[in-house]
């Protein structure tokens, strides 16, 4: 399976949004735009002023699983100009690095959901266990996805990155 990054002018919508809720009880995108390529898995970066939103896209008809899971740092950001600090929480804490059923995404076919999220708040963002201070405005941001055993990702890296977005 290969993976394409995108960078979406459109902010998505979820289910739980929809609803008047917060996106995390239902992350599915309602109203997902078609896939822009022949790949089975799209990568979605999108930005809204200073927030941004990482969303998974099957273009199949098939379910699949993608392993995404905040406590393993599936993916992460690369800043460009870097961020004076980088925290890891995992790093003062015990945790269990334990792959589960529960760490991962179960994707429909056509289904897109939003796995990750972020916005940039006095210079900090939080993605996931990841906290970055110190983001001057103007940044440029790429998702770092990790995903080892994909088709279409670099076998000896496992990594995968997005296209560039600048925050505000």
């Amino acid at each position: 399976m290969s993976l394409l990054a995108l960078l979406l002018a459109a902010w998505p919508q979820t289910a739980a949004e929809k609803k008047g809720e917060a996106y995390v009880y239902d992350a599915r995108v309602v109203d997902s735009s078609p896939c822009a390529s022949k790949q089975p898995i799209e990568l979605r970066l999108y930005v809204k002023g200073s927030e941004l939103r990482l969303g998974l896209k099957n273009c199949g008809d098939t379910p699949v699983k993608v392993l995404h899971d905040a406590r393993l740092g599936a993916s992460r950001l690369e800043l460009s100009p870097a961020a004076k600090s980088v925290e890891d929480s995992r790093a003062v804490q015990k945790y269990d690095a334990t792959v589960r059923p529960e760490s991962f995404t179960t994707l429909a076919g056509g289904e897109e959901r939003i796995v990750s999220d972020a916005k940039l708040k006095g210079g900090a963002l939080q993605w996931g266990p990841f906290e970055y201070g110190g983001v001057a405005a103007k940044t440029k941001v790429k998702v770092v996805f990790e995903a080892r055993g994909l088709d279409g990702v670099d076998a000896v890296t496992g990594r995968f990155t997005s296209n560039d977005v600048s925050l505000p």
